[in-house]
């Protein structure tokens, strides 16, 4: 999981206000289902991520049937208290994947069938600082509330998950020993310094790689 710095000034902000404008104007509720655009909305929720599930951390598309827009506090909390434009509140939607297949469930699949409330919230960067990332793929937390989101109501840590994160991490080490390779330490330190500065960036078509805080974390903590 990857702390979202979420966009300030997107185009789906001022579509959103003048929804609801309209609809006060109209004495009418505004809400999340009848909003037409969620085309804008799942849009810019992908260019802020780097185009990668907010919770998985793997790549995600401009697709509805394999992309969602989730409410991270979600629709059933904000229609108890009869907050029915809470639902639109962009700072609450992230962009996450389906997260199913024949053989396993995760992220968006295995958490709307309970819709529990989370204590992770991969927009809030003190809670993604309690995360932790093993070399061998795993992520846990000595809290935990978060540790059962990460296992129980997000199933993060199946092992399809964990290889591909320890994949993650075997690419930029496979980097890191061509450039590496007859370098001093010093030389050596700094290549890898840029190599993981390179990685964490999105490139020139706004994607970040998948699983890249893994990568982050375990250059920071180990190398």
């Amino acid at each position: 999981m990857k702390h979202i710095i979420k966009n300030q000034t997107p185009e789906c902000r001022l579509a959103i206000q003048n929804f609801i404008r309209d609809k006060r104007s109209r004495d009418e509720k505004a809400h999340y289902d009848p909003f037409s655009d969620k085309k804008l909305i799942r849009l810019s929720l992908l260019k802020e991520q780097g185009y990668i599930c907010a919770y998985c951390m793997q790549r995600i598309e401009d697709n509805p049937l394999k992309t969602g827009i989730e409410h991270w506090t979600t629709r059933k909390d904000y229609n108890a208290e009869e907050d029915n434009e809470g639902t639109l509140d962009y700072n609450n939607l992230i962009a996450v994947c389906e997260g199913k297949t024949a053989d396993f469930e995760h992220c968006d699949t295995i958490r709307s069938k309970t819709n529990p409330k989370l204590t992770i919230n991969p927009t809030d960067k003190r809670l993604i600082e309690q995360i932790s990332f093993l070399k061998h793929g795993k992520i846990e937390s000595t809290n935990v509330d978060i540790e059962k989101d990460l296992n129980d109501h997000l199933n993060l840590n199946l092992q399809r998950l964990q290889d591909n994160r320890k994949k993650a991490l075997n690419d930029v080490q496979k980097i890191f020993d061509i450039r590496c390779k007859g370098k001093k330490q010093e030389q050596s330190e700094n290549i890898k310094k840029k190599t993981v500065q390179n990685f964490m960036g999105k490139n020139e078509s706004g994607y970040f790689e998948p699983y890249c805080a893994i990568v982050a974390y375990i250059y920071k903590k180990y190398l």
